[in-house]
């Protein structure tokens, strides 16, 4: 039974498996979806200059790393300002339904500025 078990597991990976190579296009599937044009819920790159929060309790750091000191912690639909066109790869993080995400924009806060999740943020567009 478990040799059965086994095998039919085996023969349905390495058919899954073919399908992606049968079918042009479906290995890079994943990567498309993930396009600034077609997920345009949070911010790439602070296209417009300024970006508002998605979500209650974004923290603003003084580096793009998750155990940095905090500069400021910001509600939803709040705005600031952002270095335009920039992001920085920095410590992988779950937020703002993005699970393992690296990308931070570089934000101006009164206490200083600093780095935040980019998938928290959304450009702001007038």
């Amino acid at each position: 039974m478990r040799r059965t078990l086994r095998s039919g597991l085996a023969a349905a990976l390495m058919a899954t498996a073919a399908l992606g190579i049968a079918i042009p296009g479906t290995a890079d599937a994943a990567d498309d979806s993930a396009s600034p044009a077609s997920s345009a819920a949070f911010s790439y790159r602070c296209a417009t200059g300024w970006a508002v929060s998605l979500a209650d309790g974004v923290k603003i750091r003084t580096q793009p790393r998750n155990d940095a000191d905090v500069l400021v912690t910001v509600t939803k639909g709040n705005e600031r300002q952002c270095l335009q066109g920039y992001y920085i790869t920095g410590d992988h993080y779950n937020g703002c339904g993005v699970y393992d995400a690296s990308a931070w924009i570089y934000l101006w806060t009164p206490s200083g500025n600093g780095y935040s999740a980019m998938t928290c943020w959304g450009d702001v567009y007038s």
